[in-house]
């Protein structure tokens, strides 16, 4: 992988060390976001789950599906597609797999989540989307001893959370003399 930042104005994002944070990404709705999961390793590389519109998801005969972008040498407040990445929340209550595998062991904890439909509209209709998928994501990782000590109610309250930490980010600044949203990196 190149070490390059994909695009020449994107800002790396440092994140910590097997961590776990929930990634608010804008999209053209005020108060609506995109919503991904960032799971750092040991040695801080990140991998991205979501749930999103992909060639593999499409393959399948569905809209939508699960997916992994895997051993990411950095993050920026870019994404890929030229989209900002407004808030990176890390979550205090996490507890890493004892695994050296963490992604392998995530990606087995993620996956059927849900199945999918072949429209968006079918996957809405049902109430499925990148936030919905993302708590029910939660939820496993809780189920599966992560959150030492939180209820399912307690993991719940990180959506509206991450809402509110999402509409206050997304309120451009004066940086440099130029209005920009700067992406925030927090923690709950």
């Amino acid at each position: 992988m190149s070490s390059a930042l994909p695009d020449p104005d994107a800002t790396l994002t440092p994140l910590l060390p097997s961590s776990l944070y929930i990634c608010l990404v804008q999209i053209p709705i005020p108060d609506k976001f995109h919503w991904a999961l960032y799971v750092t390793d040991s040695q801080s590389t990140a991998t991205c789950h979501q749930w999103t519109e992909h060639p593999g998801a499409r393959n399948a005969g569905k809209a939508e599906g699960y997916k992994i972008n895997v051993d990411l040498p950095f993050v920026t407040d870019m994404t890929d597609t030229n989209v900002q990445n407004i808030a990176f929340i890390r979550i205090n209550a996490y507890r890493p797999p004892p695994s050296l595998t963490v992604t392998e062991y995530m990606k087995q904890l993620f996956d059927g989540i849900f199945e999918g439909y072949p429209t968006i509209f079918e996957n809405r209709r049902k109430g499925i989307t990148c936030r919905t998928w993302l708590m029910r994501a939660l939820e496993r990782l809780r189920v599966a001893g992560h959150f030492p000590g939180l209820s399912a109610a307690e993991v719940a309250t990180y959506e509206h959370s991450a809402i509110e930490i999402g509409k206050r980010a997304e309120v451009p600044v004066m940086v440099e003399g130029n209005m920009r949203i700067v992406t925030e990196v927090t923690a709950m």
